[in-house]
């Protein structure tokens, strides 16, 4: 298996846990390679990194973001790490390889869904639980379907025969604002051609506490999910993602998620290597996040009124 982070010094901390729950759970792949897509990585960083990967007996291959970003870059400078996963296709010498965002905690085997179809498709993504107005930006309809871009199973081979980045680059050059712009290019340019995943494989906090019926309310969308497919995730994830604000995530102190417990346990697996400092976030920040999760149908509702 093939898989790629990009992280600079600010969420290196973050790849470092994500990859500990990677490897933890995947001791019986019979090959994984890492990818890691690094940028303004201190030389502490990179001794801590390949320590994790020599522990684990696996292959890591540290490619300078930099190098690839200053000749291909459509973004501000400061969004490399971010936008990185566009250039996939130009960066990875490989016929396929699943990206993954580094506020990720790995549970099980990556298996499945490296094994997963992907012929004539793009790539294999979950669908999202974003508002109404990301995928309106994206030109979306209400029957179209709408991926989270933090987990992709990728066919490299097919985005470099099509040129996908040239596709992504003409596409970012007439967007100067929005939310959420790298993965709107993804779903503007490559939706149709995404193979929809499990949910397993992506599970966003909305899936832990929203219902199917809300969730696709406060989204908008008319096909989503079945009820059994996500109780299913979330009694089995393999992927969870702690996408949000702070009280979704855990390495804030404040983080009211389900899995926080599991996600601190790997981080402390290997403090001889790297301890990770939890933060707190501010009284705001926090005010503000719970609100957010607690009135998730009113948020909901705001943006079904300003998108129609």
């Amino acid at each position: 298996m093939n898989i790629v982070y990009s992280s600079d010094s600010r969420y290196f901390p973050l790849f470092f846990v994500s990859a500990v729950s990677l490897l933890e759970n995947n001791k019986d792949a019979d090959h994984i390679s890492i990818f890691l897509l690094g940028k303004d990585l201190s030389s502490a960083c990179l001794g801590q990194v390949k320590a994790l990967i020599h522990k684990y007996h696996r292959k890591i291959d540290i490619v300078d973001l930099e190098t690839y970003c200053s000749r291909l870059r459509f973004w501000k400078k400061e969004e490399d790490c971010r936008y990185a996963r566009l250039l996939l296709g130009e960066i990875i010498n490989e016929d396929k390889a699943v990206y993954l965002d580094c506020d990720t905690m790995i549970c099980g085997s990556l298996q499945g869904l490296w094994e997963t179809d992907l012929s004539g498709c793009y790539a294999g993504a979950a669908l999202d639980t974003v508002r109404k107005d990301a995928r309106a930006e994206a030109g979306l309809r209400e029957e179209d379907n709408y991926f989270n871009s933090g987990v992709l199973l990728v066919n490299l081979t097919k985005w470099r025969k099509d040129n996908v980045c040239a596709l992504f680059a003409q596409y970012q050059s007439r967007i100067t604002q929005g939310i959420y712009r790298d993965q709107r290019v993804i779903n503007a340019c490559i939706a149709e051609g995404i193979r929809t995943i499990h949910p397993r494989y992506n599970v966003l906090p909305e899936m832990m506490d929203c219902s199917r019926r809300r969730i696709q309310w406060m989204t908008g969308m008319k096909r989503f999910y079945s009820d059994a497919e996500l109780a299913d995730a979330v009694r089995q994830p393999v992927i969870v993602h702690f996408a949000g604000k702070s009280v979704d995530r855990p390495w804030f102190a404040n983080c009211e998620h389900p899995c926080r417990e599991e996600y601190r346990i790997y981080a402390g697996k290997n403090e001889e290597i790297l301890r990770l400092e939890y933060e707190t976030d501010s009284k705001v920040n926090c005010l503000k996040g719970r609100l957010i999760k607690r009135h998730r149908n009113l948020y909901a509702l705001i943006s079904r009124m300003r998108h129609g």
